[in-house]
């Protein structure tokens, strides 16, 4: 657990970050800079909660185009981006400028400061290619070469300027000595994700009797979003500078288990209407997660039943209030 430190987290009103700035500032001599632009997160009860809190601080900024006068810190970790199937085909240019732009600006900003670690978070994504076209091996190991098939096919947006971010963080890392290092999740979930990814979408087409499924035998590996946070401080503490790191399990399961649990355990019954996968959708997604256990010395915790579990009850207590 890191401690007595001053931390900046972009992207910070999102998903994953406003859980991993929870789970920093939750040691109370930690002091915790939240850092977003709300350009996807939300400003609701769950982040007004937090930002209450003595040792969280909040910084409104668009790190694309306003003047930044960040914090000193020990660490960053840059979160920022548009993510979610839909957006990387309805507003592509957006997805590409927005893991781009403001990794360079922020790199620029603190390649001569005394940042004790840099943690840049990229995405399973950016295997997609590799693995389609017979170059990787499940699990997939993080030297596995990045290939992007078509780049007129937008599903690739996110991926492209994640590699490009990618590249420029261990690029500052060379030229500037910057310490660095990169995370990819795999498919992490849980409370207050948002709707845009399968498994609250599912959550949400079956309680009004809409059982389609799309991609039904294509397999996927998901950690919960406890256990990916944990992760991702503990990566951002060891002996991982100049490396990449993949935050996820080898646990790999089809999407049409991952339904069946899903209605096992909101207790709904119902025929699964099997569809295609959309265009550029993978087959197979599962991560070596070697170093992630040797190295970082982490294994997840909380299996897909449990993890599944409090999602549902999460996703079942947000729907009753929005309709009250």
């Amino acid at each position: 657990m890191i401690r007595n430190s001053k931390i900046l987290i972009t992207g910070a009103a999102g998903f994953i970050g406003f859980h991993l700035s929870k789970f920093l500032a939750s040691e109370p001599s930690n002091i915790v800079w939240m850092l977003d632009n709300f350009a996807r997160g939300e400003r609701d009860k769950d982040l007004e909660e937090l930002l209450s809190f003595s040792n969280v601080k909040f910084l409104e900024i668009d790190l694309s185009i306003d003047e930044l006068d960040l914090p000193s810190v020990d660490y960053v970790f840059h979160l920022a981006s548009i993510n979610g199937t839909e957006n990387f085909y309805s507003r592509p240019f957006e997805v590409v400028e927005a893991a781009i732009l403001p990794t360079l600006r922020i790199l620029r900003f603190y390649k001569g400061s005394n940042v004790g670690r840099f943690l840049l978070t990229s995405t399973s994504e950016v295997y997609a290619g590799a693995i389609e076209t017979g170059l990787s091996q499940i699990p997939t190991p993080e030297t596995t070469p990045l290939v992007i098939n078509d780049p007129r096919n937008m599903r690739w947006s996110y991926a492209a300027g994640k590699i490009a971010a990618e590249m420029a963080t261990l690029a500052a890392a060379k030229q500037y000595g910057l310490p660095a290092t990169i995370i990819r999740f795999h498919n992490v979930y849980g409370p207050r994700m948002g709707n845009q990814h399968v498994i609250p979408e599912f959550i949400d087409r079956i309680k009004k009797s809409d059982f389609r499924l799309f991609g039904a035998e294509n397999t996927r590996s998901f950690i919960y979003i406890a256990d990916a946070v944990a992760a991702t401080a503990a990566a951002a503490t060891t002996d991982t500078l100049g490396e990449i790191v993949h935050i996820g399990t080898e646990d790999e399961v089809t999407i049409e288990k991952l339904a069946q649990e899903i209605m096992l355990i909101s207790g709904i019954d119902g025929s699964l209407q099997k569809h295609k996968a959309p265009e550029g959708s993978v087959s197979r997604r599962c991560p070596d997660t070697t170093v992630l256990k040797q190295v970082v010395g982490f294994s997840p915790k909380i299996t897909l039943r449990e993890g599944l579990t409090l999602t549902i009850a999460h996703y079942a207590i947000t729907s009753t209030k929005s309709e009250t």
